[in-house]
């Protein structure tokens, strides 16, 4: 089977600035995430009011934005995790990367719409 792909150059965005950075020097996408529900906490600039905006500009510019949402979520988590994504999606990012089957089937089962790419990080956990 032969499929046309075109190759997108994706790039981490720590923060608002570095994010508007990355698009200007010619990145396709970016991707970031709020701090508590993503595995790179320590790299992560934004915050749940600056992430929208982020998103917001990111559409402007004519690129996406993929969400990072990569935690592996122990069960006290879970309903925190689903509330705060679900408020997010209606900031419309391109895609969730997500790294934890359980709640990536949470999801999917609520939202089937919504893109997800599964996070490298999803290969350094273990039951």
């Amino acid at each position: 089977m032969t499929q046309d792909s075109t190759t997108e150059l994706l790039a981490p965005a720590g923060n608002l600035e570095k994010l508007k950075i990355a698009l200007a020097y010619g990145a396709d996408a970016v991707y970031a995430g709020v701090p508590q529900f993503s595995l790179r906490a320590r790299e992560n600039g934004f915050t749940e009011d600056n992430i929208f905006e982020g998103i917001e500009y990111t559409h402007q510019q004519g690129k996406k934005f993929y969400l990072t949402a990569n935690i592996i979520a122990h069960n006290r988590k879970i309903k925190p995790f689903i509330n705060k994504i679900e408020s997010m999606l209606q900031a419309k990012p391109d895609a969730l990367i997500m790294a934890d089957p359980g709640l990536i089937k949470i999801i999917k089962e609520k939202h089937p719409q919504t893109e997800i790419h599964l996070s490298v990080q999803s290969n350094v956990m273990n039951a």
